[in-house]
């Protein structure tokens, strides 16, 4: 039996462990930025706009770990065909990224990072016919889209009644005039 790597898989490759320590390397400097990002928040934060920064940032946040947990896939593929959904994967969490990083977003009511994880569901499942015949591939793609299901529906229902209970889009008692959220009266 192997010598095992860091990850505790013995059948690893270099460019795989490369990938990983990238994708590590990528999510420490995110952590370090949302931190930073986090204290700047502070003078604009009140109930409303505190509830809808947690739920961007669990939405978008999910498809950034999933785009982290795929870069080592890119190793693996031996067909542009088949790179095309990790590719996709990696584009829609950088979208994530660069749409959480703007202050107002991510303190907004906004249904952009629940697209982004709908995007990233969709992106999976139609991988799943174009690797079929590729077995490890594609066990792969199943296993993220049965998961991806239950949690595109459990964030839509979690999305709707905070929607609801936050009022209409642009009505005056949720929004300041610059655009901030804040709790209705």
């Amino acid at each position: 039996m192997g010598e095992k790597d860091m990850i505790g898989n013995s059948m690893q490759t270099a460019a795989e462990r490369v990938l990983t320590a990238a994708g590590i390397a990528a999510l420490a400097i995110l952590v370090v930025l949302l931190v930073v990002a986090w204290s700047s928040d502070r003078d604009h934060l009140d109930a409303l706009s505190r509830t809808w920064r947690w739920l961007n940032l669990f939405a978008a946040g999910l498809v950034v770990a999933l785009g982290i947990d795929l870069l080592p896939d890119f190793a693996d593929e031996t067909e542009w065909m088949h790179r095309a959904d990790e590719v996709a994967i990696e584009v829609v969490a950088s979208l994530a990224i660069v749409w959480y990083a703007g202050r107002r977003r991510r303190l907004a009511r906004s249904l952009a990072p629940l697209g982004l994880v709908v995007i990233g569901e969709v992106v999976k499942l139609f991988a799943i016919p174009i690797e079929w015949r590729d077995t490890a591939d594609v066990q792969g793609d199943v296993v993220l889209a049965a998961l991806g299901v239950p949690v595109v529906a459990v964030l839509a229902v979690i999305y709707s009644r905070i929607w609801r209970r936050s009022g209409a889009p642009g009505e005056a008692a949720l929004t300041t005039p610059d655009g901030w959220c804040r709790a209705s009266e």
